[in-house]
């Protein structure tokens, strides 16, 4: 995700979803180096807390 430049709900609801549907098989979503633009978008949203976060991007 280090390289999206353009990340909006919509962008966030595919992934909540996905988070939702591999949940079910067991699985867990991990975001590697998140841009700023989803980092920002995921801490507005209180959905930081769902995803492990692995490296940070630079700001």
């Amino acid at each position: 995700m280090t390289d999206l430049t353009f990340f909006d709900s919509s962008g966030l609801n595919a992934l909540l979803q996905a988070r939702l549907t591999t949940h079910e098989h067991g699985r867990q979503i991990r975001l590697h180096v998140p841009s700023p633009q989803v980092t920002r978008l995921l801490e507005l949203s209180g959905a930081e807390q769902l995803f492990p976060i692995t490296g940070r991007a630079d700001a």
